[in-house]
């Protein structure tokens, strides 16, 4: 009966970091799981524009919002900024996100182009692509 015991004394130890081991393994792969990316199948799809683009505008004399190329977007969730994006040489911008509620902000810099950005408010859902334009107000009136 006391070899046992000290078979059972010498075994215990082992275990005892096997099922911390194991824990620890666990916590791990549940903590990846939730930082993990997108899966690819959803997130936005936009265009940054700035505008106005002229003083006045008239039907006869139209000024469109223009694309507005190399400006930062960040994704936020909850005040955290979850991805970053450039716009392309055309203001256009692809983010795999997954789905929820997010907030766009184009970022400006001081003396570049554009006063002040709005942020955007919108809702990713499962399997979709949201197009969205993100505005930067060019301060002409």
């Amino acid at each position: 009966m006391s070899r046992n015991r000290a078979v059972w004394s010498a075994v215990q130890p082992a275990m005892r970091r096997l099922v911390a081991l194991s824990f620890l393994l666990l916590f791990l792969v549940a903590c990846a799981g939730r930082a993990s990316s997108s899966s690819g199948d959803s997130g936005i799809r936009g265009t940054v524009l700035l505008g106005p683009t002229c003083p006045v505008e008239t039907v006869e004399s139209p000024c469109p919002d223009r694309p507005l190329a190399d400006i930062e977007v960040q994704m936020l969730q909850g005040g955290d900024v979850v991805a970053t994006v450039r716009s392309d040489s055309d203001g256009r911008f692809t983010v795999a996100l997954d789905p929820g509620h997010y907030t766009l902000q184009a970022v400006v810099e001081a003396g570049g182009p554009g006063m002040s950005a709005k942020p955007v408010d919108v809702t990713v859902t499962s399997g979709e692509f949201l197009e969205v334009n993100v505005p930067v107000d060019s301060g002409i009136r």
